[in-house]
């Protein structure tokens, strides 16, 4: 990221930690085998905003899902003990709901968000 946006980019944290959550979700939840061990990231700039793709072989049978925030401190302490659930939620907190995924024909997940430049 910081190669593509640069050090003093004012969205640059923002991407990278959108950037991580959905990279890790596409080689978590991808389904595996021959030919199935890729993931694209595709970085658009379009101000006011960044919008990032990430493209993955799919699993039409695994959708992400976006579990709600907790509100309060001692709400996330459960969360924490569980590996995983909140990095949709916390991609869609960051993007201001501007977020989406879809299957292609070839059954390829794609995840796309905007990240908003402040």
């Amino acid at each position: 990221m910081r190669a593509w946006l640069g050090p003093a980019h004012p969205a640059l944290h923002d991407t990278e930690l959108v950037a991580s959550e959905l990279v890790t979700n596409a080689v978590r939840h991808a389904l595996k085998g021959p030919g199935r061990d890729w993931v694209r990231l595709r970085l658009d700039e379009a101000v006011p905003c960044l919008r990032l793709v990430v493209t993955d072989p799919g699993n039409p049978m695994s959708e992400p899902e976006c579990l709600p925030l907790p509100a309060d401190w001692n709400e996330w302490i459960p969360h924490m003990r569980r590996p995983g659930g909140m990095g949709i939620a916390t991609v869609a907190a960051i993007c201001e709901g501007a977020w989406g995924t879809y299957l292609t024909k070839r059954e390829e997940r794609v995840v796309w968000c905007q990240i908003p430049i402040r």
